[in-house]
């Protein structure tokens, strides 16, 4: 009876660790592909349709155009396999981002990840890149974001705009080792290339974050809070941060 048990919970063990690793590619095929690396699919959003959670979504080399905002569930990661790898956004709506992580619950458990991608903002037509709204535990590295109009990556504790406290701040949620260049403005206010609210103890580290490329008076700020910030608890270090602002570029490290 004993070796039973031990057999039925190492099946059930494996049932529950089970994680599938689909694979898109430009030259892929919805229709024909079945996700495999031999066989991939097209598109990101057709990958991440067929995704459950624990899934990750690759994307191999070449340059995916994305003109519609791409929603990630809950528990989809998604990879790529560096520099080579380029999610091409053309989605220039106001306050929209190209890859949204929304859920309706502040503090929902996100448990993903987004790493490996260069994203590209297509000479600032694209408003934004990641947009993480009332998730926890998303961790975002080793990504690359360049030419947005107006955010590289917003994280909001929130489920939309507030100036008040969330009611479950966002935990566990990581930004590191990314470079962010052209991705804030300033106009009747700034926006941040990285923009962080309701947020307890989120970690910010070893990011460059260069907003040197627009003339002065018109650039962002390399983190800013949003919604009034609301945050605790952050760590942000060992961070190289650049600005151009009144005719002067200014160095700041955190």
């Amino acid at each position: 009876m004993r070796y039973i048990l031990i057999i039925l919970f190492c099946f059930a063990t494996t049932l529950i660790g089970a994680q599938t690793t689909y694979y898109i590619d430009p030259a892929g095929d919805d229709g024909t592909g079945d996700g495999s690396s031999g066989n991939p699919w097209e598109t990101i959003a057709y990958g991440i349709s067929q995704a459950s959670s624990g899934d990750t979504v690759y994307l191999k080399a070449g340059t995916y155009s994305v003109s519609s905002q791409i929603a990630l569930p809950i528990g989809v990661n998604l990879k790529g396999g560096g520099a080579t790898s380029i999610i091409s956004s053309t989605v220039s709506s106001s306050s929209t981002y190209t890859i949204l992580l929304a859920s309706a619950s502040e503090g929902t458990d996100g448990n993903q990840t987004i790493s490996h991608i260069k994203f590209d903002g297509n000479s600032i037509t694209a408003w934004g890149a990641i947009g993480v709204h009332a998730r926890s535990n998303v961790r975002i590295f080793n990504c690359e974001f360049y030419d947005f109009a107006a955010g590289g990556v917003m994280f909001n504790g929130r489920t939309g705009y507030s100036e008040s406290p969330p009611t479950t701040w966002a935990t566990g949620n990581e930004f590191y080792s990314n470079t962010v260049e052209n991705c804030s403005r300033y106009t009747s206010h700034g926006t941040g290339s990285l923009a962080i609210g309701g947020q307890e103890g989120m970690l910010v580290y070893d990011n460059k974050i260069d907003q040197t490329q627009r003339e002065a008076g018109s650039n962002g700020y390399p983190i800013k809070y949003y919604g009034a910030g609301q945050n605790k608890g952050l760590k942000i270090y060992n961070n190289t941060l650049l600005r151009y602002a009144d005719g002067v570029c200014n160095y700041d490290f955190a």
